[in-house]
C-alpha cells in the first residue's frame, strides 16, 4: 500500500514542475483524504467484525458508491440508466465478490440475492464495454480456480469453451459487448483514442517527470487541439504517464506486480485471496478506460482502496483459511 501512496506523493510534488499548486495539491488533498478514510473504516471493521462481515460491508459499500452515482446521473441526465464506467466498474467489483463467495460456499445464494441483483442491473445497465469486458475476465479466471488459487488445466479449459461459444455465436456475443455502440465508436473508444493520441503527445513533451497531477490530463485538449472537454486521459496508465512521468509510471507498476503478487501468495492459505485475485485482474483492465488508480474517480476509486486495503490485510485475519495451511 506505502508504493501507491508513494505514486501520490510524486503526484503533490509534480507543482514544482508543473506549476498550478492549487489545483494540484487540492486534488491530491482529495485522494489522501479518501484513502485515509477507506483505512480508517477497514481498521474499524478489523477490530470489530467477522472476515464475513467485513466482505458484505465491502459489498454494501460499492453498492451504495454505484447507486450515488447513478442517482447523480439520473438528475442530472433523466430517469435510466446512461452509458458510464463509473458505475458499472463499482458495481463489477460487487458482482465479482458476490460469486466468488457463493462459489467457494462462504455464502448461500440466498443471503448475497439482493446484492447480486442490484450489482447486475447497474453492472448491465452502465453499458461500458470494459467493465463488461473486465468482468467476463474476473468471472473467467474466478470459475477457472480452486480454493488454493488460480488452476491453469481449468482455465485452458474455460478458454477454449469460450473460443467455442465465440465462434459459433459471435454475432450475439460481440452485440452483447458493443452495449449499443456504433461500430465507429467501438473502434475509437467512444472518443477515447484521440485523447490517448494526445496523451502520447504529452508524455514525448514530459517524458520523465510529466506535467502536473490532474492539470496534465485536463491540459490535453486546450493544449492538442481536439475539439471536446475532457477530465481525464481516461487510462489509469496514461493518466499516471501523463501526470507524472516515467517516474510515476515505474512506481505505479511496481505497485500493480506488488498487489498482484501478494493475492496470488496468499491464495495458498486464504481462500478470499483466491476470490479476490479475479477482482484484481478485472479493475487491471478496467483501468484501460477508466482510471479509478491515476487520477482517482471519487467513489469509483474509493471501492478500489477497499479491495487493496483488504488484499494487503489479509494476513493478519486467519477467517477463511484453508484447511491445513
Amino acid at each position: 500500500m506505502s508504493t501507491l501512496l508513494m505514486v501520490y506523493v510524486i503526484a503533490a510534488l509534480s507543482f514544482l514542475w508543473a506549476g498550478n499548486i492549487f489545483s494540484i495539491l487540492f486534488k491530491v488533498t482529495e485522494v489522501f483524504v479518501n484513502i485515509y478514510i477507506i483505512g480508517l473504516i477497514l481498521v474499524l471493521l478489523f477490530r470489530s467484525c467477522s472476515m464475513k462481515q467485513i466482505v458484505y460491508y465491502i459489498i454494501l459499500f460499492c453498492l451504495m458508491a454505484t447507486y450515488a452515482e447513478a442517482l447523480s446521473d439520473m438528475i442530472r441526465k433523466g430517469v435510466g440508466f446512461h452509458h458510464t464506467n463509473a458505475y458499472s466498474y463499482s458495481a463489477m467489483i460487487a458482482l465479482l465478490l458476490c460469486a466468488g463467495l457463493i462459489k467457494f460456499r462462504l455464502f448461500r445464494f440466498a443471503e448475497l440475492r439482493w446484492p447480486i441483483i442490484l450489482a447486475f442491473v447497474a453492472w448491465l445497465g452502465g453499458t461500458s464495454t470494459a467493465s463488461y469486458i473486465a468482468c467476463l475476465a474476473g468471472f473467467l479466471l474466478l470459475y477457472s480456480s480452486i480454493k488454493t488459487g488460480l488452476n491453469i488445466r481449468n482455465a485452458l479449459i474455460v478458454i477454449v469453451l469460450c473460443v467455442g461459444i465465440y465462434t459459433i455465436a459471435d454475432d450475439a456475443v460481440y452485440s452483447f459487448i458493443r452495449a449499443g455502440h456504433t461500430e465507429d465508436e467501438m473502434q475509437s473508444g467512444t472518443g477515447r483514442s484521440v485523447i490517448w493520441e494526445a496523451a502520447y503527445l504529452s508524455f514525448k513533451d514530459n517524458p520523465i517527470l510529466g506535467s502536473g497531477f490532474v492539470v496534465g490530463e485536463r491540459e490535453l485538449g486546450p493544449k492538442y487541439g481536439f475539439g471536446f472537454h475532457q477530465l481525464s486521459a481516461h487510462n489509469s496508465f496514461l493518466s499516471v504517464l501523463v501526470n507524472t512521468g516515467l517516474v510515476g509510471m515505474l512506481i505505479f507498476l511496481r505497485f500493480l506486480c506488488k498487489w498482484g503478487m501478494i493475492l496470488y501468495k496468499q491464495s495458498k492459505q486464504n481462500v478470499l485471496s483466491t476470490i479476490l485475485f479475479p477482482i484484481y485482474i478485472a479493475i487491471v483492465i478496467n483501468s484501460a478506460a477508466c482510471p479509478a488508480l491515476g487520477s482517482d474517480w471519487g467513489p469509483v476509486a474509493s471501492c478500489v482502496y477497499l479491495v487493496i486495503g483488504l488484499s494487503f490485510m489479509l494476513a493478519k485475519r486467519s477467517d477463511f483459511r484453508i484447511s491445513g495451511s
